[in-house]
């Protein structure tokens, strides 16, 4: 903020628990079933009312906004039992695919924040306005679920702010707030006695200070050193045990593709959006049989 009312420069990253999980719900819902044997009466007959919900939701873009607020009552009333139920069936070697799409948007979020962070530190006119803690506020659906995960879980997490070696990321922070996303912003947006007479801001291009296509691979090769079981089970062949390939032919064409779909394709690209859509892109590459 630098002592002004209003922030300076604003970066929202589009990446909120219906984007992770929703797309994937309504390409397939079946994949729910992986809870199936959760012994509990009322979770279960909730769970057959939501993936009626996301099947009849898949071709009707009327009915979406039903599915979003059944999934957004869902994930509120049952995250510490779908927490627990995805952290058995991954100790036991199975993860859930539902558990396994949230680690990944997990991951990326946070390799996102590492880059916010990345784009503020290499600019010399905002340095010396940074302070020395900083923190990443998380509200609503997805703090809860985030908040839930296992220690070691959210260890592995932190490993992709280290991924730019920023030293800013050293001494940030993760705050968790049930309350509604707009509390943060209406917060500052209520802030009084502040200071005037700083120098204006410099311009900041609002441009991505690495390149996509070195960035994106790296970040799926770390998710597959940080969650193996997960990436091998949305990813399926990607990988190879070359460490000087590590990506096989057809996992390399897939990433390949995804990026060039998210940031070619777009006619207006914005980074963040750019970045956002690609995990959405990789994962149905990875689902569509191969010809």
């Amino acid at each position: 903020l630098r002592g002004r009312e209003e922030a300076v420069r604003v970066c929202q990253i589009p990446l909120g628990v219906h984007y992770m999980l929703l797309p994937t719900l309504l390409r397939a819902p079946e994949i729910l079933q992986d809870f199936a044997a959760v012994p509990d009466a009322v979770f279960q007959a909730d769970l057959r009312l939501l993936s009626g919900i996301l099947s009849d939701a898949a071709g009707n873009p009327a009915a979406l906004r039903k599915a979003r607020l059944s999934l957004d009552h869902f994930l509120s009333d049952y995250y510490p039992l779908l927490i627990g139920a995805m952290g058995f069936q991954y100790r036991s070697g199975t993860p859930t695919r539902l558990g396994a799409v949230l680690l990944l948007h997990l991951s990326y979020l946070i390799m996102l924040s590492g880059l916010v962070l990345l784009q503020i530190a290499v600019d010399p006119n905002r340095n010396d306005y940074l302070p020395e803690q900083m923190s990443l506020c998380l509200s609503g659906r997805g703090s809860l679920l985030m908040e839930s995960l296992p220690e070691p879980v959210k260890t592995s997490l932190w490993h992709f702010l280290t991924m730019f070696n920023n030293r800013r990321v050293a001494s940030l922070s993760l705050l968790f707030s049930a309350e509604k996303k707009m509390e943060i912003p209406v917060g500052l947006s209520t802030l009084r006695n502040t200071v005037y007479d700083l120098p204006p801001a410099s311009p900041v291009p609002a441009s991505v200070s690495v390149r996509p296509e070195e960035l994106l691979p790296e970040f799926l090769l770390r998710f597959a050193r940080e969650f193996p079981l997960s990436a091998g089970a949305l990813f399926p062949g990607f990988f190879t045990n070359d460490f000087y390939h590590p990506f096989s032919a057809w996992g390399e064409a897939a990433v390949t593709a995804a990026i060039d779909q998210s940031f070619v394709s777009r006619e207006t690209p914005r980074p963040y959006d750019s970045l956002a859509g690609w995990i959405g892109s990789l994962l149905e590459m990875a689902a569509a049989p191969r010809g």
